[in-house]
């Protein structure tokens, strides 16, 4: 399996993740949260809002137009400092991002 393949899989993955999870919202973030300059739009979105609203999207627009994936993709230390601070980060949830962060950076 091509990283690019891998790359998709595991974003369906998460995907299910989220929704299993109930995690998953049929209701967008107002544009003022998604527009946030603030890193993972920490100050408006949780981690599973960032990962559904901007993170799962653009990945898979990218996938799609065959542009290139980010050199590097390192999510998991955000996810791992959220839950110190009280957001919930299952292990699932943690493997997949991790997952994620590694199929993403390998892929050319």
């Amino acid at each position: 399996m091509s990283e690019r393949a891998d790359v998709q899989r595991l974003l369906g993955s998460l995907e299910q993740y989220l929704r299993r999870s109930g995690q998953w919202s049929d209701e967008r973030p107002s544009r003022e949260a998604l527009e946030s300059v603030v890193p993972f739009c920490c100050d408006h979105l949780t981690l599973a809002q960032w990962l559904q609203f901007i993170f799962i999207g653009r990945l898979h627009e990218l996938l799609e137009n065959g542009d290139p994936l980010p050199d590097v993709c390192d999510i998991a230390p955000y996810a791992e400092m959220v839950a110190t601070q009280g957001e919930v980060i299952t292990p699932e949830l943690l493997e997949l991002i991790q997952a994620l962060d590694a199929a993403v950076t390998r892929a050319e």
